[in-house]
């Protein structure tokens, strides 16, 4: 009998080996056009196009760490629908974290110095300029068919939210290396959404299939996308299709409020659904680490006279310490002392804290203007360059208050599976300043979960310069 294939739709199935093919192909041209590259730069700068070792090292070391940064970043994931811009940032961001790591290496083994810096990072970057070109061509010649991949033929057993599910992301996929020919479902009267007919019954399956062949128009790969349930009521249904011509899928029935920004995953073999994946994991937190500290170090060596001159401020209006230290919750729920300048007559941290309002009669003539600026947070550096904080996340909320709004707003706590920040998505979208209802924490923690579902470093840098020119240009803080 043949093996049942599965495909795992919310993580990087496998569905046909053409698609492995394709991501090899251009894997391989990938590194064809770096190497070309370097030839061209080395002929350029020297005149001839002869490596010594060390230059034969360092492009070497350069095509491995780009080819897997750029596997780990999803460039050539095959079966993502990533726009011609996603794929484009992606190249660049593989391009910056390959030289950025490379150069790293190079300093520390001090080999920096023993062959030309022109020569390597012009022909880098043509490598990647290269690559990016051919994407875009690649990607106009397949929207434009001006170049076409051999199209397999498939029918969809099951026309439920699986099937549908399905259909999108094969319809989507950038090859289109598939038509979808149509469904079969015993819900005569259910809505393919995909324009695609209902072929007919389950029962229908094996006899439709072959007055197709027979009319020269054969199917080439049957997906079962049926409800587990379904799935063991077909068993002998499905047994008959493994012993046929046709290759023969089953789609695990992942209910959709479950394949929703998961990913398939496996322990000790066992294939297992991640429900709290988020992007940010792995090396991409190591990423968004680096970029804090640098980001952090940097805005303080610049800052550092400001924040001298605020301390006297504060010191010389009201008697108290200059800086007020709250606690409130950090990555995984535990507790951290965040710093600010303090704003307030009061240092208050227990279990009833009121939030600060519009002409809050607590806050001082200079607090006033740190917070219409923003500027009592810049002391969250120090949390950041502690480690115990980020540049962007969700804002972290006094104890007190994580304590009531976890009871009344559901997935509240989900905010914390990452460091919160300085500033944030909901910020930069106007969640700032008192919340005067439930609502008003709810719009916070859904931009709150919205971040943590899409992060990137593209986001986070927009974010920092959406949060610099609303200060500059905004008052809304109080």
């Amino acid at each position: 009998m043949k093996a049942i294939n599965i495909i795992n739709l919310p993580g990087k199935g496998r569905i046909s080996a053409s698609a492995e093919y394709r991501t090899h192909l251009i894997r391989l041209l990938d590194v064809l056009f770096i190497l070309l590259s370097m030839v061209i730069s080395h002929w350029l700068r020297f005149e001839n196009a002869i490596f010594t070792l060390n230059e034969l090292v360092i492009t070497v070391l350069f095509i491995v760490l780009y080819t897997w940064t750029a596997t780990f970043l999803g460039f050539y994931r095959h079966n993502t629908n990533q726009s011609l811009e996603n794929i484009i940032w992606l190249a660049v961001y593989s391009f910056l974290v390959t030289i950025s790591i490379a150069s790293v290496l190079l300093i520390l083994t001090h080999t920096s110095e023993t062959f030309s810096r022109i020569w390597f990072v012009f022909g880098s970057t043509l490598g990647i300029s290269l690559i990016i070109g051919c994407r875009v061509l690649l990607t106009k010649a397949i929207k434009y068919n001006w170049i076409k991949f051999p199209v397999k033929r498939v029918v969809i057993i099951g026309s439920g939210a699986i099937g549908i599910e399905l259909a999108r992301r094969l319809t989507a996929d950038h090859f289109r290396a598939f038509e979808i020919v149509g469904f079969f479902s015993d819900d005569k009267t259910a809505s393919t959404l995909t324009g695609k007919p209902i072929l007919g019954r389950l029962g229908d399956v094996e006899s439709k299939l072959e007055n197709l062949r027979y009319h020269g128009k054969p199917i080439e790969q049957i997906f079962i996308a049926l409800p587990a349930p379904e799935v063991q009521q077909e068993l002998d249904f499905i047994r008959r299709l493994t012993a046929t011509q046709y290759h023969t899928f089953v789609v695990p029935d992942y209910s959709l409020a479950l394949i929703f920004n998961s990913r398939s995953d496996d322990v000790a073999g066992l294939p297992v659904i991640d429900l709290s994946h988020s992007p940010l994991q792995g090396f991409r937190a190591t990423t968004k680490t680096f970029l804090d500290l640098t980001l952090a170090t940097v805005a303080l060596i610049i800052f550092l006279p400001i924040l001298l001159v605020i301390a006297a401020c504060i010191k010389l209006e009201s008697p108290g310490p200059v800086l007020f230290s709250q606690r409130r919750y950090g990555v995984g729920g535990k507790e951290i002392l965040v710093h600010k300048f303090r704003t307030m007559k009061v240092t208050e941290d227990g279990d009833d804290i009121k939030q600060a309002t519009v002409n809050d009669e607590r806050i001082t003539k200079v607090g006033k203007f740190l917070r219409s600026t923003s500027a009592d947070e810049l002391p969250q550096l120090f949390n950041v360059l502690a480690g115990n904080m980020s540049l962007v996340g969700p804002r972290p909320h006094a104890v007190a208050h994580n304590e009531m709004y976890r009871k009344l707003i559901g997935g509240y706590m989900k905010r914390h599976s990452i460091k919160p920040g300085i500033t944030g998505l909901a910020q930069v979208n106007g969640c700032r300043g008192e919340t005067l209802t439930v609502d008003d924490m709810q719009r916070r923690v859904d931009y709150d979960r919205e971040y943590l579902k899409t992060w990137s470093i593209k986001l986070d840098i927009f974010i920092i310069l959406k949060t610099v020119f609303q200060v500059i240009k905004d008052d809304q803080a109080y």
